[in-house]
């Protein structure tokens, strides 16, 4: 379990860690797989201690390749889950978990585990998405933590790790317990090439600055946003997705309103000669919504909202 300094800052009993992790998956549903995990190692103290990283084979198609960034041929010598699980558990286990936005990391983690038969218990785990109210770029660069690059699993959990320690707030957790887990420990690993070019499309909203403080809705649009980086919406995707607004309780009137919000951020990412991407922009919005949008009611709302935030800089 964890104690807490009179200063405020986390301090592990038992000399109880921390095991910040970020996944790249091939998805956020039930039949999607883990591709790619980074986990940054944290004595009590929140020293760095350790990280390992690998990108892993999924046995299936990699999904939107274009928002991870990774190939088939650059899983073509990766192992499989399965393969590493136990290497994995050996690092995560009995430390407490954190990861920007948890509940899908711990989600597809819990997910491999039980395909392979062990026993994963999550235990108070900590949510630095839920902490900072942002997505991961714009609460690095809120709180001085160097950015990371998007949509790489150890840039993303390094930067976690950052924000964990800069935050400094108040927090708890009882650390993540794994059993059963088949295999035997292996060293085998199998990374990116360190010179692979960058994504060619950057997240819509990665850098948009919310000032929402619903966690519910941070957390669902973080997945939104995700979901929207081909500007496609697959009916796995919307059920998925209505799968999440259940699990967080959201209302039809809150979820009907992140499309809007998707939009605003979209036409202000746009440089002024893309402006007339308008159509684009709607289509998203269309896409996004699952249940029925008035559009004549909130399209004037997001173009006015829009064309107000492009003329202060600030927002951008």
């Amino acid at each position: 379990m964890l104690r807490l300094l009179k200063e405020g800052k986390i301090v592990a009993e038992d000399n109880t860690g921390f095991a910040v992790v970020d996944v790249e998956t091939t998805g956020f549903g039930k039949g999607d797989r883990v591709i790619e995990i980074g986990v940054v190692l944290l004595d009590h103290r929140l020293r760095v201690v350790d990280e390992y990283e690998t990108l892993i084979d999924p046995e299936r198609d990699l999904g939107p390749t274009h928002v991870h960034g990774i190939t088939p041929k650059m899983i073509s010598m990766a192992p499989s889950f399965g393969e590493v699980a136990p290497a994995i558990a050996n690092r995560i286990g009995g430390r407490v978990i954190v990861a920007h936005n948890l509940i899908f990391d711990e989600r597809m983690l819990g997910q491999e585990y039980g395909r392979l038969k062990a026993t994963f218990d999550p235990g108070v785990r900590i949510c630095t998405l839920k902490l900072t109210k942002q997505k991961l770029p714009a609460a690095c660069q809120m709180h001085g933590v160097e950015p990371p690059q998007h949509h790489r699993a150890l840039a993303d959990a390094r930067a976690s790790a950052g924000l964990l320690k800069a935050l400094n707030m108040n927090c708890a957790g009882r650390p993540l317990r794994l059993g059963s887990v088949p295999g035997d420990m292996s060293v085998r690993t199998h990374r990116r090439c360190a010179d692979e070019n960058s994504l060619v499309f950057d997240r819509l909203l990665s850098r948009v600055v919310y000032n929402e403080g619903d966690t519910r809705l941070l957390q669902y649009m973080d997945l939104l946003d995700w979901v929207l980086d081909d500007l496609v919406l697959t009916a796995d995707e919307r059920q998925h997705l209505n799968f999440l607004a259940e699990e967080l309780s959201l209302t039809e009137a809150e979820v009907a309103f992140l499309p809007v919000l998707n939009l605003t951020a979209c036409l202000v990412r746009f440089q002024p000669e893309q402006r007339s991407s308008l159509p684009l922009a709607v289509s998203i919005l269309m896409a996004t919504s699952y249940r029925k949008l008035n559009l004549r009611e909130w399209l004037p709302i997001a173009v006015f909202q829009s064309c107000r935030m492009s003329r202060n800089p600030s927002v951008t």
